[in-house]
């Protein structure tokens, strides 16, 4: 959706990018430090997934908030594997201007009815979209997980 691919070009501005790419944090263990990379999209699963895992590798001795030449057209993917929550909020702090979906999940298990549950969190920018393409979007990732079982 248009909504989840706004953003600011080389010229500052507004547009929709063709595609985006998930930027991602690796977790360095060793110092609890973070360094941000993303991978470039591609249709193909299992070469995009490929990329991923070369990137991770590529990075995984880098330290730094985040590599160099971050593409312009991101969305954030962030995962909170070590808990389970119900209410997430990470502030992006620029000039107001940061227009990418953050979009967060944490821990998954079985409810006591034995259903998986995982949380998943959705933040952007108000000018970007509203509780329309928010109730969209959690929709059709529910119609995803529902078809995946």
């Amino acid at each position: 959706h248009e909504e989840f691919r706004m953003g600011y070009g080389p010229d500052g501005g507004i547009g929709i990018w063709d595609e985006v790419c998930p930027s991602y944090i690796i977790f360095h263990p060793d110092d609890e430090t973070l360094t941000r990379i993303f991978t470039h999209w591609q249709d193909d699963f299992h070469l995009f997934y490929g990329s991923a895992i070369a990137d991770m590798d590529k990075y995984e001795s880098y330290r730094g908030f985040s590599v160099p030449d971050v593409a312009p057209n991101i969305f954030d993917a962030s995962c909170v594997p070590w808990t389970r929550y119900r209410s997430l909020d990470f502030h992006v702090f620029d000039e107001g201007a940061y227009l990418a979906p953050v979009i967060t999940w944490g821990r998954y298990e079985a409810d006591e009815s034995g259903r998986i549950m995982m949380p998943l969190s959705l933040q952007i920018h108000h000018a970007a979209a509203d509780g329309f393409h928010v109730g969209r979007f959690f929709t059709e990732v529910q119609a995803v997980c529902d078809s995946l079982f």
